[in-house]
């Protein structure tokens, strides 16, 4: 897969504050699940960290999904 470019930053568009918003929303969740599977296994909670684990490959995906729709929307709508 080739290197894209890092998304340019927000308010290009009102569309790009939306999905802007939407990034930063799952990137905070990603990044708090994170943290709970520190404190899980800091804690010797295998069972928490587990099901954490789940759950943040979820939050990764959304959070990878996100960025790539608001690199296509650059792509189709402010560098066409």
């Amino acid at each position: 897969m080739a290197a894209r470019a890092k998304p340019q930053l927000q308010g290009v568009c009102s569309r790009c504050d939306e999905m802007w918003r939407e990034y930063a929303h799952a990137m905070a969740e990603y990044q708090k699940l994170r943290l709970d599977i520190y404190m899980a296994t800091a804690d010797g909670n295998h069972e928490r960290e587990l099901a954490l684990n789940a759950s943040l490959t979820a939050a990764e995906a959304t959070r990878n999904a996100a960025r790539d729709v608001i690199y296509r929307h650059e792509q189709e709508t402010h560098e066409g």
